[in-house]
């Protein structure tokens, strides 16, 4: 056993608890910095929840866009096969009329 004096124990005891403040201080700054990270990152977090949402948004406008287009693309399709056969039909009796009024050679009658 060694002769220490109560005052070396002090010491010694001193020393211990100056090493765990420093320690604890040490400790204390990091949580600190991991708090503050955290709250960074829950912004950054929600930051990022906004922009996904209002870019679904932009998708949905996108889709009901896209849909409406496709429904006019295939209104116009109807409405041209619509003009092509009243076309035709327009040129049929036209080529008719001139038939009947040329006598069906090309050439007029008189």
């Amino acid at each position: 056993m060694t002769n220490q004096t109560p005052l070396d124990r002090l010491d010694r005891i001193e020393e211990m608890l100056a090493v765990l403040i420093t320690h604890t201080d040490a400790t204390d700054r990091r949580i600190n910095q991991l708090t503050e990270n955290q709250l960074l990152l829950q912004q950054d977090i929600s930051l990022l929840v906004h922009r996904v949402d209002r870019l679904g948004d932009r998708v949905d406008q996108v889709a009901t866009t896209i849909e409406a287009i496709g429904q006019q693309a295939e209104q116009d399709r109807s409405q041209a096969a619509i003009d092509r056969a009243e076309f035709r039909s327009t040129v049929q009796q036209i080529l008719e009329a001139l038939q009947a009024s040329f006598g069906g050679n090309g050439h007029s009658g008189s």
